[in-house]
């Protein structure tokens, strides 16, 4: 959990490369973050309940 709170902080303060296409492809967990964000505004908070006991 704290690497993902590092990475997500690294990516909102520039530290990493996420401008890079390679990297925000591969590497990068804010696009995941946001969407995991999208999906839960379509589906509701039953989405997030799924996934985590998945």
């Amino acid at each position: 959990m704290m690497r993902l709170v590092f990475l997500l902080y690294a990516e909102e303060q520039r530290l990493l490369p996420s401008d890079d296409r390679l990297y925000s492809e591969s590497y990068a967990v804010a696009p995941l973050h946001d969407a995991l964000d999208a999906e839960r505004s379509l589906h509701g908070g039953e989405l997030g309940d799924r996934r985590a006991a998945a």
